[in-house]
């Protein structure tokens, strides 16, 4: 009698793992609209005989949980440099650009990853504008417009120190 009821108890539990293991965990990622972040950036002052150009770039990332109602199309809006607190904007509208041409369609349960690099063409940076790049850490700040939301969503950096400062 014992024997059977270990037997029927193992048969039991068995049971519960196979149902447990089809069933799967549930779904937790919560990005029902486009998640945009900057994971990575940089930024670099290079000395130039006639002033100072500036370079650099970052990783713009597009998410959309499997839990969002469809795919989403999503368009860069101005991005800016600002200073670590977000207190100045340091430039305004960046020239950036994209490794992946606007727009760009984010599909359930994806990460889409954009490098976007500065590009200042033949521009060159004033001296009190490098002054205020370098005293301190820089973010990017930027707006993504998200059809699924039908609106944008902002995105900034970690704070990035600038390498090449006087």
């Amino acid at each position: 009698m014992l024997r059977r009821l270990q037997r029927a108890l193992h048969l039991h539990a068995a049971a519960a793992l196979v149902a447990l293991s089809a069933s799967g965990c549930p779904n937790t990622d919560a990005a029902v609209f486009v998640d945009a972040e900057i994971p990575a950036g940089s930024v670099a002052i290079e000395p130039q005989t006639l002033g100072v150009a500036l370079s650099g770039g970052f990783t713009l990332s597009l998410h959309l949980s499997a839990r969002a109602s469809g795919p989403s199309e999503v368009s860069y809006g101005s991005f800016s440099l600002m200073n670590a607190d977000q207190s100045e904007t340091l430039i305004a509208s960046l020239p950036l650009s994209a490794s992946v041409a606007a727009p760009v369609d984010v599909d359930p349960d994806t990460t889409v990853t954009v490098e976007l690099s500065i590009d200042m063409g033949a521009d060159l940076l004033d001296a009190a504008l490098v002054d205020r790049i370098c005293a301190g850490s820089v973010v990017f700040s930027g707006v993504v417009d998200d059809s699924l939301r039908g609106g944008s969503t902002t995105a900034v950096s970690s704070p990035i120190v600038p390498s090449g400062c006087p």
